[in-house]
Order: structure tokens, then sequence, then C-alpha cells
């Protein structure tokens, strides 16, 4: 680890612009130097960036990252996004930054869908924003308010499982017809499909899972079930016993024998 006088900018003639140890200089006044070149009208995002290196004892990153906002992290992130006027010089506003959202070349479809086209880009820049400043939540949450349900699956796989099946059960509701083989098995791929643990069944009761109406299971049990022994994922045996329970429950007999012994 550095102190700032090991660091420091060389007032010696003869260094020439660049940097040379300063064993023997005080640190206070090592660090002064370094302030003045960081905040100079010229300055580089080089000297900034030397000058929270000095203020967190040569560290340039830390255990909690740019979560924590003390953090060397942090300040690196702010000096990125505060310099938007000079970097080595060169004017940043030369530069537009495009829409972070590929438009349609094709006319017909920019005449037919420029307004929803204008909605859907100013929602990636403020994706875009929020993953800039690494707030991954809240991307997650403005992916899903704009229906841009790749995207936020894209960035979910990122975080916890509990962000991921959130937006798996949010697109599944509102891309999916609910009562449809399609939907159970899709519940089943995200773990939605919760039925009670072998041992805790209730079977005097119904089982949640299959609770819906609008499944119509006297009449589509058959292809619930194909769907459910054709995509076998862990604990697809209990789905099958709470099927047989809540036919049973319909009076359903043969259908209930059948998925449970399947099962």
């Amino acid at each position: 680890i550095l102190d700032a006088s090991d660091v420091a900018f060389s007032n010696d003639s003869s260094c020439g612009d660049q940097f040379q140890p300063m064993i023997t200089m005080d640190e206070t006044e090592a660090y002064r130097i370094i302030e003045e070149k960081a905040s100079s009208e010229n300055a580089s995002l080089l000297w900034n960036l030397i000058l929270t290196a000095a203020g967190h004892n040569g560290r340039l990153r830390s255990i909690n990252g740019p979560n924590d906002p003390n953090s060397p992290e942090a300040e690196i992130l702010q000096l990125l996004l505060d310099s938007d006027k000079t970097s080595n010089g060169k004017d940043r506003h030369t530069f537009a930054m495009p829409s972070p959202m590929k438009i349609s070349t094709s006319s017909d479809a920019v005449d037919r869908a420029t307004g929803q086209q204008d909605d859907a880009a100013a929602g990636f820049e403020e994706i875009q924003n929020y993953l800039i400043r690494g707030q991954r939540d809240e991307a997650v949450a403005q992916a899903m308010s704009c229906k841009n349900y790749a995207l936020a699956f894209l960035i979910a796989a990122m975080l916890d499982r509990e962000t991921y099946q959130a937006v798996a059960q949010r697109y599944i509701d509102d891309a999916l017809q609910s009562g449809t083989p399609l939907h159970t098995v899709s519940r089943i791929f995200s773990g939605s499909l919760n039925p009670p643990e072998v041992g805790q069944v209730d079977r005097s009761g119904v089982s949640s899972c299959w609770g819906d109406d609008s499944l119509n299971l006297s009449q589509t049990w058959h292809l619930h079930l194909a769907g459910i022994l054709s995509n076998r994922t862990t604990g697809w045996e209990h789905v099958l016993l709470a099927l047989g329970d809540r036919l049973l429950q319909l009076g359903e007999v043969c259908p209930a024998h059948f998925c449970y012994m399947v099962s």
C-alpha cells in the first residue's frame, strides 16, 4: 500500500512531467500537490483517479465495492459519470450517445410505430442509466414495467433466485393464458408452482397450486399431466400428487388414481 508521498508529482524540473517516488516528501504536501493537479481546469481523469487512490491509502478496490457510498469504487463511478465535459483534452459533447435500442430502418415500420419506439427507447435509456450506476434491482423493475421481459430476464440472471422467479411469474401472467398446459409447465420451470411437501398434503382440502377454476381439469387434466411427465423437474411427483388430490375433490376418481399411479 502506497502513501500519497510515494506517488506524488515531482517538482524537480530534471524529472519532467511524470510520476516519481517521493518517499522523503511529507504526505500532506504530496496530497496537496495531487489535489491541486486534480482540481486544475485541464485536469485529466487520471489525476482524479490518483486523488481517489491517495484518499484510500492507495486502494482502488474494497470488499463492499460500489454498493458502499464511501468506497473508492463509488468515487470512481461518480467521477466517470460527472466527467462529461473533457477527457484528455477531447470535448465529450462532440459525441452524441445513441439510443441503446435498435430502431427499425423499415419506413413502414417506422410510420406505424414511431410513438411506440419513442416510448421503448426512453425505457431502454432508463434501464441503461440504472445499470451504469449498478442499480440492478431498479433496472429489472423498469424492464418489467416496459414489458421488456427478455432484458428483465437477462438482468435478473445476475441477481438472486427470488428476483428471477418474480420476473418469470410476471411474464407468465402477462403472456400466457391461465389454465393452459403451457402456463402450467412454465410455472413449473419458474419454480412458482409449489405443491405441499410429501407428508404435509391435506387430503381433505384442495391443493392451492391446482385451485384455479380456469384450469377446467375435468377436461384438460391429461394434457397437464403429459406436460409434467415430459418436463420433469425437481419435485414433479409432488405436483402430480397435488393434481390427483384436486381431481379427487372434483369427483374425477379414475383420473385421480391415474395421477397417483404415475407419480
